[in-house]
């Protein structure tokens, strides 16, 4: 090759020069105030159910167990186990946009 022809490619090559370019800056949001359904704050109820059966000495009152105690701490349960997932889901979507104030 000639010296003329490494001359004219060293100069062009130089205008395509892969110097590293300054980042672009990524807008970090400002943090806010978060708001979570209403049902945040709100109790999961009155204190669990009580048992009390008609007759305590007989057999038949381990039958009312499941419909006085079992099905309403099920009901009780579900109601708050959602409540607590809603406001769980609420703040990880804060955190993840990094919105919490």
């Amino acid at each position: 090759m000639s010296r003329v022809a490494v001359v004219l490619s060293a100069c062009l090559l130089a205008g395509c020069s892969w110097v590293s370019r300054p980042p672009v800056p990524v807008p970090v949001p400002e943090p806010v105030d978060l708001y979570c359904s209403a049902e945040c704050f709100v109790s999961c109820g009155d204190a669990p159910p009580v048992w009390a059966p008609k007759d305590p000495d007989s057999p038949e009152a381990w039958d009312e167990l499941v419909e006085q105690v079992i099905a309403p701490l099920v009901k009780w349960w579900r109601m708050c186990e959602t409540r607590r997932a809603s406001c769980a889901s609420c703040i990880e979507r804060g955190r993840q946009l990094q919105v919490i104030r």
